[in-house]
């Protein structure tokens, strides 16, 4: 047997070349990502939810306070009328208010014409003792009644101011003392006749119903 057969088959020899192409691993899943926009969801979301439900619940108490302010007849509420005015020589007593929600009610004095209270105005040139007056305080119309008797040294005014809020009619009735200003010796005489020509009336009234609203 020929010695060549026990060497190396050098050429018979299957060579093998690994391929230069390299086929990439598919991407792992991004988990951290897909976290992070379920977090932001569930925020905005809860974001939403609150903001719906405070809005929700502001409108639920503007609806209940518009009920509460509307029917004034049936549950008056409270108006801060001032024991004392901030007078030295004018002064006020018996305060009473009234509020009427339906018209059938209202006093033959006034009337309620496209939300705001109208009345017949006495004219200028009558002296009778009691006057009727339209008036514009803090750019609402007022009806103001009055009427005026002396005693004892002193002018009793018996007013009846008349406005309308929230569809009712609101009449705030009361008596102002005014002393007789030249019974007073000076300078109490005039400091009582300056205070009769600045003291307002009009605005310790408003006051008291805008009271009832803040």
């Amino acid at each position: 047997m020929p010695e060549w057969l026990n060497g190396r088959d050098w050429k018979s020899r299957i060579v093998k070349w690994l391929s230069r192409v390299r086929i990439p691993v598919s991407p792992p899943m991004k988990t951290k990502t897909l976290l992070i926009l379920f977090i932001i969801f569930i925020v905005v979301t809860s974001a939403g939810l609150y903001y719906w439900r405070e809005l929700s619940l502001e409108k639920n108490r503007q609806l209940e306070e518009a009920a509460n302010l509307s029917d004034w007849s049936q549950k008056p509420p409270h108006f801060d009328i001032p024991e004392q005015l901030d007078a030295e020589y004018i002064s006020a007593q018996d305060w009473k208010i009234e509020i009427y929600d339906q018209e059938d009610q209202y006093p033959s004095d006034f009337e309620v014409f496209d939300g705001q209270v109208d009345c017949q105005e006495t004219p200028p040139e009558d002296s009778f003792p009691g006057r009727m007056s339209k008036t514009l305080i803090n750019n609402k119309v007022y009806c103001i009644k009055a009427f005026s008797e002396g005693a004892a040294g002193s002018v009793f005014t018996e007013y009846a101011y008349a406005t309308v809020i929230n569809n009712n009619l609101v009449i705030v009735n009361f008596v102002a003392r005014y002393p007789q200003c030249p019974n007073y010796d000076d300078p109490q005489r005039t400091e009582c006749e300056q205070e009769r020509e600045t003291f307002n009336l009009d605005l310790v009234v408003d006051q008291i119903l805008q009271s009832a609203q803040s």
